[in-house]
């Protein structure tokens, strides 16, 4: 289902591997992978402080073995869309016209992705999935395969298998996206470390989006805000920066 269908604006992605993709596909092809069957958050509350804090070393420790780094982007609920917007067209700000395409193909396709949401009524799982500051999940990660037609690849924080492959029904493009997810906290686009972001050309924006808003700081130039707790952004830049939580 290419972009175009599901009544989202026309607007062709490109077809072919950027070098930054072609690059971590080489790198991470070495990396332990697995599949995992498409899931539905379990809470929207992040974990306790010491599991995010640990889980952020254990991500950040895969991140420098296989020399990648985050962009960060804006952790107010969009975090998975921005980070794929990112990856789709070089800039979070369309993250609103990812997740109402994300959203289309869930209700289109009800009988494909009904199975995968246990907690609440599907329609009722749509129907928040399509509110902005929504968090995504590992459906809406295989609806968007799904939906451009493009293989999605997510370094996660776990301990065993930190590569997750999710692949679309059928793929139309040859590209791939690369996302991090420190689980169950933050979603980050994923860059080489000798193709930093900011190094690429910034796509242009699918035609009649509007952009979507948020950026990778807040106004005034602070770090963003990760699911809205500045407790958790100062945890997040903290850890990164090889401070201890207090």
């Amino acid at each position: 289902m290419p972009p175009g269908s599901l009544g989202f604006p026309r607007y062709q992605l490109s077809a072919q591997p950027s070098s930054r993709e072609l690059t971590l596909n080489r790198t991470l092809s070495r990396a332990p992978s697995m599949r995992v069957q498409p899931h539905t958050l379990a809470s929207s509350l992040p974990p306790p402080e010491p599991a995010v804090s640990e889980d952020r070393q254990r991500l950040l420790g895969t991140l420098g073995l296989y020399e990648l780094v985050e962009k960060q982007v804006a952790g107010d609920g969009n975090c998975q869309f921005r980070a794929l917007s990112d990856q789709l067209y070089g800039t979070p700000e369309h993250h609103a016209a990812v997740r109402s395409l994300v959203v289309s193909t869930l209700r289109d396709h009800p009988d494909q992705y009904r199975c995968y949401v246990s907690d609440k009524p599907y329609d009722v799982y749509c129907a928040d999935m399509g509110r902005s500051g929504t968090w995504g999940d590992h459906v809406t990660l295989k609806a968007a395969a799904d939906a451009y037609g493009i293989k999605i690849v997510v370094v996660a924080s776990f301990a065993n298998s930190p590569v997750i492959n999710i692949e679309p029904e059928r793929q139309t493009n040859s590209r791939t996206l690369f996302l991090s997810f420190w689980a169950e906290v933050h979603y980050n686009s994923l860059y080489p470390k000798q193709e930093p972001p900011g190094s690429a050309q910034q796509a242009p924006a699918p035609a009649g989006t509007g952009g979507g808003g948020g950026g990778g700081k807040d106004a005034g130039g602070k770090p963003p805000k990760v699911l809205g707790s500045s407790r958790l952004g100062k945890l997040v830049h903290g850890v990164a920066a090889g401070v201890k939580p207090r």
